[in-house]
């Protein structure tokens, strides 16, 4: 299953470009970025993912990240939420995440959930 959150000025990057991208800075610290949004981000993630899916998982956990976005198992299915544009290090990474979380909580204000 793929999700996608609107982004406010989307950007597109064909895939091939990303593919050519040399290693980024985030690759290196790939495992610390996936234990720290499993250890200290779960409430995001459902966030994100109940505003994606409509609806509210049990449990959720990061899986993968890439320059395009997150893989995040919820309950029994993988969600995909995108990257308003390839991000290349991990600040660039937490700003989207932080983007991303943001936009979720506020649509899931509105709608009272």
């Amino acid at each position: 299953m793929i999700d996608i959150l609107p982004a406010s000025e989307p950007k597109t990057q064909n895939r091939l470009e990303i593919q050519q991208m040399p290693q980024a800075e985030w690759e290196q610290h790939r495992e610390r970025i996936i234990n720290h949004m499993n250890d200290d981000h779960i409430e995001h993630m459902i966030d994100m993912i109940h505003h994606s899916s409509g609806v509210k998982p049990s449990s959720v956990k990061l899986i993968e990240i890439s320059p395009e976005g997150f893989n995040i198992q919820a309950d029994d299915n993988t969600h995909f939420l995108a990257f308003a544009q390839p991000c290349t290090t991990p600040r660039e990474m937490a700003m989207e995440a932080a983007r991303l979380a943001n936009f979720a909580r506020e649509q899931l204000e509105k709608v009272g959930k």
